[in-house]
């Protein structure tokens, strides 16, 4: 019984959701056509409403280009917006406006130049023979030229039409107004500058180029001209560039590399080895710019300063003082020793310093050097000549390691050795040396020590002694003979540039020297009469004698060829006491002679002339 009902229930169940399925299915069929009947309604409402815009869009497009036609058409007969005809304004007129603008604006015609400082100037159309043609269809056709339909590019680009035809004018009275300008005759104008650079005390800077007011007449000329054929009323020399322009202004790159190299080599530290540094303010001195932007250098400005340097430390030729082994301290202002600044290699090597553009410490570039840059530059390894007292002395390291005689230049005929101080130019092993006389005119040394010119130390083993007062009258040629054990002693002990220091001492030394000097003159002039005496040759002897008497007592013992002369006067005696005739005729001869000479009577014109002339050769 209870699964009757149980089962009874169970249908009753199934049967109701059949029956809700149904109903279910059969309202969404009729949802589902209620949306689309009204999605077809809305379809239709919005086809029937946008076809109000696109009739007003196609209404307005049709409208804009029947006005931009109309306006193009318009354009057709008149010139376009900002459109001019050789300056008059031609903007939206017909080619009869523009003609009459042209025509006034001719008439009436006045260029108003302005300068820099707003002095003005003008040029007016009578000054110019200033005349205007429109009839000859230039006009016409700039209008023809234009493509209307592009009329709208003219609000934003401006047109210019020009034709020299139109508005003529006299070249040369505009030349001639141009000339007589007062901005083309003013003096007092302010020169146009390039931009440049200058030192100012610790670098290389720009300084600005200068714009001013010195008329380029060819610009001003040109210009001038424009304006006059676009009739434009004014000019403004400045803004037109009438004036000399710089070609070369503070912003050019090549401008401002140039500075900057000179600034890198400005800043190159060269210090020498004495403790000098080139100051940064000579270097800017000599650094000199190519106009292709090279770097030259003042040769002049660096020969200034390496002498300002050689003057400063150069020793050679300078007074030297030594203290000499047996006369006392001893001062020397001569010689070849000592450092010598090579002044054209040092410019040289600065050049290669700079152009490298690195930092040096060096020396000088020397043509002579020393021992010592402190103290004595000699040092304490030298020779020592006493001309004096005839000796040498050797100090090796500050050691006297020899002491020798020697015979030095002859007094007597001029020769004697230089005192100063020398430097050993070499040493030389068995040499013969020229310049001697008699036997000695070639003469073989072992031992050669040159220290100055031909003049050097060296053995001499055709002397027999050396020392004492064999120079006054018998000494060398100027050389330093030294016995041959002594030359090789000082040939092992120096070397090249060993200095040689050579001195007199004694209070009568220079005394002793002229002396010899007033001795060798004497001897000159002896040697130098004739071989064959004769009368005509007493005034010689005369002469010599005279000069001979004029010695002192010390000189005349110096003369060596005095019994020259002595044997030349007893010839001549002898050829007048023999001769007493033919010596009187002589004698009016020379007495005739010097009349004539003197007086000129009875000689013919051409004879006065020649004897003039041999006199005034004479004198």
């Amino acid at each position: 019984m209870l699964q009757g009902k149980l089962f009874f229930l169970e249908k009753i169940k199934g049967n109701e959701g059949i029956m809700e399925e149904n109903q279910t299915t059969e309202q969404k069929n009729r949802f589902v056509e209620a949306r689309k009947k009204k999605r077809e309604a809305e379809k239709r409402k919005e086809s029937g409403g946008s076809r109000m815009p696109v009739l007003i869009g196609a209404i307005t497009v049709t409208a804009i280009a029947a006005v931009y036609v109309g306006v193009a058409v318009y354009f057709n007969s008149h010139f376009f917006f900002n459109s001019t005809v050789n300056g008059a304004d031609s903007s939206c007129a017909s080619v009869a406006v523009v003609k009459e603008r042209i025509k006034k604006a001719g008439d009436e015609y006045v260029l108003t130049i302005t300068e820099k400082d707003g002095t003005t100037e003008e040029i007016a159309s009578s000054d110019i023979d200033l005349a205007i043609d429109v009839d000859n269809g230039d006009v016409e056709k700039f209008l023809a030229r234009q493509n209307s339909i592009a009329w709208i590019g003219s609000l934003f680009h401006p047109t210019e039409y020009k034709n020299d035809a139109i508005v003529s004018y006299d070249h040369a009275k505009l030349a001639a107004a141009v000339k007589a300008l007062p901005c083309a005759t003013r003096k007092d104008v302010t020169e146009t500058k390039d931009a440049k650079f200058t030192f100012d005390g610790s670098s290389f800077v720009v300084v600005d180029e200068v714009y001013g007011t010195n008329v380029e007449l060819s610009a001003l000329t040109a210009s001038i001209a424009e304006a006059v054929t676009l009739l434009e009323p004014e000019l403004n020399l400045y803004e037109d560039k009438c004036y000399v322009q710089p070609q070369v202004t503070a912003e050019s790159e090549e401008l401002n590399a140039l500075v900057d190299e000179l600034n890198k080599k400005l800043n190159i530290k060269i210090t020498y080895d004495v403790g000098e540094t080139v100051p940064a303010s000579e270097i800017a001195k000599w650094l000199v710019p190519g106009e292709d932007a090279t770097l030259s250098f003042d040769d002049e400005a660096m020969a200034e300063y390496v002498a300002k340097m050689a003057s400063e430390y150069n020793t050679a030729g300078k007074p030297h003082t030594l203290q000499t082994t047996a006369s006392g301290a001893v001062t020397v202002d001569r010689g070849t020793y000592g450092w010598r600044i090579d002044q054209p290699a040092e410019v040289e090597q600065l050049k290669k310093d700079i152009e490298k553009g690195e930092d040096v410490t060096r020396e000088f570039v020397y043509s002579t050097t020393a021992a010592s840059r402190t103290g004595n530059d000699y040092g304490n390894t030298y020779v020592e000549i006493n001309l004096t007292a005839q000796t040498l002395y050797l100090y090796v390291n500050g050691e006297l390691k020899m002491t020798t005689p020697c015979t030095t230049g002859t007094l007597s005929k001029g020769g004697a050795t230089p005192t100063g101080i020398y430097g050993v130019m070499y040493k030389a092993r068995d040499k013969y040396l020229s310049g001697g006389v008699g036997r000695n005119a070639n003469a073989f040394v072992n031992y050669w020590m040159p220290f100055y010119g031909n003049y050097g130390m060296h053995d001499a083993q055709w002397r027999s002694s050396f020392g004492g007062n064999y120079y006054k009258t018998a000494g060398s040629n100027g050389c330093v003979n030294l016995p041959l054990a002594s030359a090789k002693t000082l040939f092992n002990s120096i070397e090249a540039n060993t200095p040689v220091f050579i001195y007199t001492s004694g209070a009568d030394t220079q005394t002793e020297i002229a002396t010899a000097n007033a001795a060798v003159a004497v001897e000159n002039k002896i040697a130098s009469l004739p071989e064959t005496i004769t009368f005509g040759t007493e005034p010689a002897l005369a002469e010599a004698r005279a000069a001979f008497e004029a010695l002192s007592d010390s000189s005349k013992e110096l003369v060596s060829n005095i019994g020259a002369l002595e044997n030349d006067e007893v010839i001549l005696q002898t050829l007048k006491d023999e001769n007493p005739e033919a010596y009187a005729a002589y004698l009016q001869q020379q007495s005739e002679q010097t009349e004539i000479v003197e007086g000129g009577a009875g000689q013919p014109v051409e004879e006065a002339e020649e004897n003039a002339e041999g006199a005034a050769a004479a004198e």
